[in-house]
């Protein structure tokens, strides 16, 4: 199967629902965005990826399955080794938690060195009406400051959303370049509500804060990432890379994210 992702839960069984994948294909999928279209040197090679990294287009093995829990696997291969210079294990575990659902990640150094990555959710939440009847709610007052992106590099030029805040109200005109981009938030919480049904997600391994949706789509992903994409004044380094992760040799690192409906 390709990346793990569960495109809709239904209220009542738990189970995936099919509409979802009318409005995106990718609603709840894995980023990598260790390079991201800067090409990066490492050990005198450079690599390149695309946009996200290679991990959402991957095959993952079931690697356990239990009443309320699903462990995937992604190991490296010849073709991810043409790409990124490390070998690795990816485990993905999805846990239901009664209403809540639960992502872990944990990503194993398999090399004889020390490994750099960085690892993203990309979550869409359906707003069968549009996204104007949601806000956004963080648990702190934020100053909300979101780097724009020039094509897939983030400009140091700034957009102003709000200050002393701890809302965002959600508006298409946002979006209309591409996502909001936000580096310096202190909230690890965040609250999508219309007023009547909210969904809460809880990221605090992951510092970096992404919001995006397509123009007039009916869906709006929050996405709690553990690194960013490069600057337009990246070196080009990968050690170099901002909010990247190093894991050691035989090591591994872990976190994850929980989201819990209320519907």
């Amino acid at each position: 199967m390709p990346s793990p992702y569960v495109k809709s839960l239904s209220k009542e069984t738990g189970k995936p629902e099919s509409e979802i994948e009318k409005l995106w294909s990718k609603a709840k999928d894995i980023t990598s965005d260790t390079f991201n279209k800067k090409e990066k040197d490492f050990e005198d090679k450079e690599y390149s990826l695309p946009k996200h990294g290679f991990a959402r287009k991957k095959e993952f093995i079931l690697y356990k399955q239990e009443k309320e829990k699903l462990i995937f696997l992604l190991k490296s291969d010849k073709e991810t080794l043409d790409v990124y210079s490390f070998k690795f294990e990816l485990f993905v575990t999805f846990s239901l938690l009664k209403n809540s659902l639960k992502i872990e990640y944990n990503v194993i150094n398999l090399s004889n060195k020390t490994m750099y990555y960085s690892i993203g959710a990309h979550e869409a939440y359906s707003c069968p009406d549009g996204i104007q009847d949601f806000s956004v709610i963080f648990e702190n007052k934020e100053n909300f400051i979101s780097n724009k992106l020039n094509g897939n590099l983030v400009s140091d030029e700034k957009n102003v959303i709000g200050i002393n805040s701890d809302t965002i109200k959600l508006n298409y005109d946002y979006f209309a370049v591409d996502a909001l981009v936000f580096k310096t938030l202190k909230s690890r919480k965040a609250v999508l509500t219309n007023g009547k049904r909210k969904i809460t997600l809880e990221y605090s391994d992951f510092p970096y804060f992404l919001i995006w949706t397509k123009p007039n789509a009916p869906y709006i992903c929050l996405e709690p990432w553990k690194g960013i994409p490069d600057s337009e004044n990246a070196t080009g380094n990968l050690i170099d890379k901002e909010g990247i992760i190093s894991i050691k040799k035989d090591e591994n690192s872990v976190s994850y994210h929980c989201i819990t409906f209320e519907l």
